[in-house]
């Protein structure tokens, strides 16, 4: 299986740079590998995923409701390094780690308004 370089984000010149920075600015300096990858691949690419979360971020959904979809998505979808990144932004959200397995697995969290949602 190939692979996907990390690209060294300090040495980004152009449009690579420029939405780097944008990253770093959302995110408190910082830059995750997938981002840096499809910065550095494609920068109108993750320009489009970013205007798309901010978007998402103008609603009236809360942080915790937006990684609890993300991560139940993720989980359906099999996508593994989605799941490890929704499960470690949840929980900083304020998400419990009960309620990150539970949602992986499909099954009530305890709140009744966020099962209510995901139809648990």
């Amino acid at each position: 299986m190939s692979r996907i370089a990390i690209p060294d984000i300090t040495s980004a010149t152009g449009a690579t740079a420029d939405i780097y920075a944008r990253v770093k600015k959302l995110s408190g300096d910082r830059v995750p590998n997938t981002y840096a990858a499809l910065g550095y691949l494609m920068p109108a690419s993750l320009a489009a995923v970013l205007d798309a979360q901010g978007t998402l971020n103008s609603g009236r959904l809360s942080r915790q409701e937006h990684e609890t979809i993300k991560l139940l998505v993720s989980e359906k979808t099999g996508c593994d390094v989605c799941v490890a990144a929704h499960s470690y932004v949840g929980k900083l959200s304020g998400l419990p780690v009960d309620a990150l397995r539970a949602i992986r697995a499909g099954q009530p969290t305890g709140d009744v308004k966020r099962d209510r949602r995901l139809g648990v």
